[in-house]
């Protein structure tokens, strides 16, 4: 017996496919509490679903010979959740790995790694102890933000003891340059400070926190901000991305305190002394001043070419495609749709509540309801794909025939059919079409017809009426189902069948809800994860572009870093137009992540740029300097957050890889497009007031407006 064979090429998998006259295929429909906990037996779904599971583990051998599996929308969510959780917390040692390894590299030292990573496990430890005291549950979406924690912490202690290490360094110069002119004029050299000097140490810590340690601040709160915007449910409807944003800002401030606190301490203790930047990074600073035009010609024709594919955003979440493989009650949710065109339920409520009861007896009951409920039905019906089960359905598979006398007989077929029968309208004796229906007296047949109904009714189980009527009698349930099927389709098909449940019955004073379930709800959600994803991004567009306004108090240079975040935004289209790369929930946060990572690389390099001057040679200097520590805890990110493509699970897979481009992609913005678009703006304006080239690095001297221009001693020597 093979299930998946229409044996009788008739179309319909569940029938006798070996020819014993049994059905070989069936499903058995359980419906759950939205509360299982009302039972007093079970907690929760989990707790219920592995009590079936259980009933099936150990039915009699006798039963043993064919296979069951517990599906359904509820256990595969179950199995999916669990699945993802087991990849992310599988991921999260390899990430600390490969961050620790690729630091090592980087610095050649394994003490970086004890500076850098002690703030970071204490402030994991700190996240994880919030959620708990704070009751978020641990989903699948906080486990994922680990990976974005480790990264931005070694962002923040990266930039703190590399600008320590080059306060030192140039201080150390600068002592030995002054002694070096000083010999030249027969003067006795001044002491030179030693790289272990508490009191050096201590200014050049203080000189950090003035400059290096300004910036991390300041991009640790606009990383919070734009965050919070994650919170509000006002804004963002969907209740694990707002547990997201609660643990990134309780993430990111602890991550922030504890290393400010902490890096410079172990730093010292360590005796930690970072080598030199490679000289091939004075070249690459002069890069983005030189080849400016370029740089912007690419970066517009990327920008407008994402613009143009904005509509890659508006991808449906798929189904199975996303999940992790090997998951039984998948592949069985997957096969029960196959063979029963089913698999997908949704509802609706036929309410017959304000229709007067001049019948005596339920609502819904009544014979003219119960016919404008089917009238619903057929209509619903008509929809490509669907099919409908409710009452009806019931009283449609009741045989049922009035036996009025000894061999005389009236009605054949169905319940509902002999409700139906024109016959009861016939008053003839001689009517050759009703045989005998003259011996039902008129007077009798309403009251008969209602004591039907009512006796097919009242035997089914409670269970049964439950999952059909309401307690009162005035409402019923009506179940859709569907295959399982692309979100584009099913949802045309939804808006066909709201556009039928909209209308309404015919009949007075009856009304039909549209159509609600599981199709509906997966379909809202997608919306409201397109919607989240749009509405999140440009609220902390706005609010982080206002907020860096203020901190630099000036709205040309808060607009100017966050253009290389925004651009690196409008490339996200050109990464989801791979046919595996969709939207999904962990998706929909990469907007407002990227923002919170990228702004931070920005932020550096515009701070760095205001302590060096907008000139030819302070831009050169600023990308030689931070551009350096971005590449660092760029790759240290990226090589934390690469570790996502160990899962199983392909949804995980694709908002990883998005986030490991994305974070290439804001690098590349902040360290080239920044400085190419000041420069754009100085060359522009050189020209029209007809000055002379603005860039002209000389001979590592600045030539340029005086404005920008640092002040210089001049010395004399003989």
């Amino acid at each position: 017996m093979d299930p998946t064979v229409d044996s009788d090429g008739d179309g319909n998998f569940t029938n006798d496919m070996d020819g014993d006259g049994i059905w070989d295929t069936t499903a058995i429909v359980v419906g759950l509490h939205h509360n299982p906990s009302v039972t007093g037996d079970w907690e929760d779904f989990s707790a219920i679903l592995n009590h079936f599971q259980d009933i099936i583990d150990n039915r009699p051998a006798e039963y043993r010979s064919t296979d069951m599996t517990v599906t359904g929308l509820t256990k595969v969510l179950e199995d999916v959740s669990d699945a993802i959780y087991e990849d992310l917390l599988m991921i999260l040692p390899w990430s600390v790995l490969f961050t620790i390894l690729v630091i090592t590299a980087l610095h050649r030292s394994a003490k970086v790694v004890v500076i850098t990573g002690t703030p970071i496990l204490m402030a994991l430890a700190i996240t994880f102890g919030s959620s708990v005291v704070l009751d978020i549950t641990l989903t699948p979406m906080i486990v994922a933000t680990f990976p974005i924690l480790i990264g931005l912490g070694v962002d923040y202690a990266l930039h703190m003891v590399n600008r320590i290490e080059e306060v030192r360094r140039k201080e150390i110069d600068k002592a030995n340059d002054e002694n070096q002119r000083r010999r030249k004029r027969g003067q006795p050299p001044e002491p030179v400070p030693e790289l272990w000097d508490l009191d050096f140490y201590k200014s050049c810590v203080m000189e950090m926190t003035r400059s290096t340690g300004v910036a991390v601040f300041l991009s640790a709160m606009t990383t919070i901000v734009g965050f919070s915007v994650l919170i509000a449910p006002m804004i963002v409807p969907i209740s694990p991305i707002r547990s997201v944003g609660i643990t990134l800002v309780i993430g990111i401030s602890s991550t922030l305190l504890l290393s400010i606190v902490l890096v410079p301490t172990l730093a010292w203790l360590l005796k930690f002394n970072k080598r030199s930047n490679p000289s091939v990074w004075k070249n690459i600073g002069q890069a983005p001043v030189r080849g400016f035009l370029l740089i912007l010609i690419l970066s517009a024709s990327v920008t407008l070419y994402g613009v143009a594919n904005m509509d890659e955003l508006d991808k449906p979440i798929t189904g199975s495609s996303e999940a992790p493989d090997g998951i039984e009650s998948l592949n069985s949710l997957a096969e029960y749709s196959r063979q029963f065109s089913s698999g997908q339920t949704s509802l609706f409520i036929y309410d017959a509540s304000q229709r007067p009861n001049v019948n005596n007896t339920d609502n819904i009951r009544d014979l003219p309801v119960l016919d404008s409920l089917n009238e619903v039905e057929l209509a619903v019906d008509g929809v490509d794909e669907t099919s409908t089960t409710s009452i009806i359905t019931f009283l449609k598979a009741v045989p049922a025939a009035i036996t009025l006398t000894d061999g005389v007989t009236v009605g054949e077929g169905s319940l509902w059919d002999l409700l139906h029968d024109p016959c009861w309208e016939s008053e003839s004796l001689i009517d050759p079409s009703c045989p005998g229906w003259s011996l039902v007296p008129m007077s009798e047949r309403d009251a008969l017809k209602k004591d039907m109904v009512n006796v097919a009714v009242d035997t089914l189980s409670a269970e049964v009426q439950s999952m059909l009527l309401n307690e009162g009698g005035t409402k019923a349930i009506v179940y859709v189902a569907q295959p399982y099927m692309n979100l584009n389709v099913a949802g045309e098909l939804r808006d066909e069948i709201d556009d039928i449940l909209g209308a309404g019955p015919s009949l007075l004073n009856t009304r039909t809800s549209l159509l609600t379930g599981g199709l509906p709800v997966s379909l809202d959600i997608n919306d409201g994860i397109h919607d989240t994803q749009s509405t999140t991004t440009l609220l902390t567009l706005f609010v982080l572009t206002v907020l860096l306004m203020i901190v630099f108090r000036s709205p040309r240079l808060g607009i100017y870093t966050m253009i290389p975040v925004a651009v690196v935004i409008l490339w996200q289209p050109l990464l989801m137009r791979s046919g595996d790369v969709n939207v999904n929930i962990f998706t929909a946060m990469i907007g407002t992540i990227v923002f919170g990572i990228g702004v931070d690389d920005s932020i550096h390099v515009m701070h760095r740029i205001r302590e060096e001057g907008e000139s030819p040679h302070g831009l050169a200097s600023a990308i030689e300097e931070t551009g350096q520590t971005i590449f660092e805890t760029t790759i240290t990110t990226i090589s934390g957050i690469g570790a996502g493509f160990l899962a199983a699970f392909p949804g995980l897979e694709n908002f990883f890889m998005l986030m490991c481009l994305l974070i290439v992609f804001a690098f590349l913005t902040s360290a080239f497009l920044l400085p190419a678009i000041i420069t754009a703006e100085h060359v522009t304006r050189a020209k029209i007031n007809k000055h002379p080239s603005w860039i002209d690095f000389g001979e590592d001297i600045a030539i340029g407006q005086g404005t920008v221009m640092k002040t210089m001693d001049a010395v004399l020597e003989s």
